[in-house]
């Protein structure tokens, strides 16, 4: 899903891309960032901003 937000650059199209509801979408990034213990998106009025230590995890 992660994925999907970086490409589409938004959640709420990458959560029509997906079929998934934008709260499923975030929900799922959270806890990836949970997971790898750093933010992944910077969530500015519901865009999607790739910070920059980030940008290794989605390549």
């Amino acid at each position: 899903m992660f994925k999907a937000v970086v490409d589409c650059g938004r959640l709420n199209q990458a959560s029509q891309m997906g079929h998934q509801s934008e709260p499923t979408i975030h929900h799922a990034v959270h806890k990836s960032e949970e997971s790898l213990g750093l933010p992944l998106l910077k969530v500015p009025a519901r865009k999607g901003v790739l910070p920059q230590r980030a940008s290794t995890v989605c390549q």
